[in-house]
Formats: C-alpha cells, sequence, structure tokens
C-alpha cells in the first residue's frame, strides 16, 4: 500500500500541528476535551493525489485552503490568526 502524507507542519503558533503518513483506509480524528470534531478517512491514493473523506460534525466548516483564504481575508493571501483561548478570529 502506498503511504500518504496528511498533514504538512504548520507554522501558525495559534494552531496544532502533526506531520503523519497514513494509508488506503486509515483514518486521522480531530477532537476536543468533550466530543469528536471530524474524522478524516484517506479514500483513495494515486501518482497525482489523494482522496480524504471527511465526516464531520455539522458545526464544523471543511473548505479547501485556496477556498478557505479567499473567503476569509481581506487580501485573500493569508489565513487570519485566531485567539487560541477563544477560537475567535483577530480582525
Amino acid at each position: 500500500m502506498q503511504k500518504v502524507l496528511l498533514a504538512k507542519s504548520i507554522t501558525n503558533k495559534t494552531m496544532s500541528n502533526l506531520i503523519l503518513t497514513r494509508r488506503r483506509g486509515d483514518s486521522v480524528i480531530l477532537y476536543d476535551k468533550e466530543r469528536i470534531l471530524c474524522k478524516v478517512t484517506v479514500e483513495s491514493t494515486g501518482p497525482k493525489q489523494t482522496k480524504l473523506v471527511f465526516d464531520a460534525i455539522p458545526s464544523i466548516k471543511i473548505d479547501r485552503q485556496e477556498i478557505y483564504k479567499v473567503r476569509n481575508s481581506t487580501d485573500g493571501n493569508s489565513i487570519p490568526q485566531s485567539d487560541p483561548k477563544t477560537g475567535q478570529r483577530n480582525k
């Protein structure tokens, strides 16, 4: 089975980061102290792309990074910083 790099290190100090490899069918769980927020499963891998399945609670919004940047950034080039205690975006 082919291994997949699922996450890259994030330099934003307000976010968690993790680098790991997963194989087809393997999953990663995103959670807080109270509940599972999202399950990410590697559906398939190929030479040019990897298909991921996100199974999240309804309050979690999921977008590709380029879409997130356009929707949530004033200049479209940076990910807004958020307060680590409240999770609210800094303006």
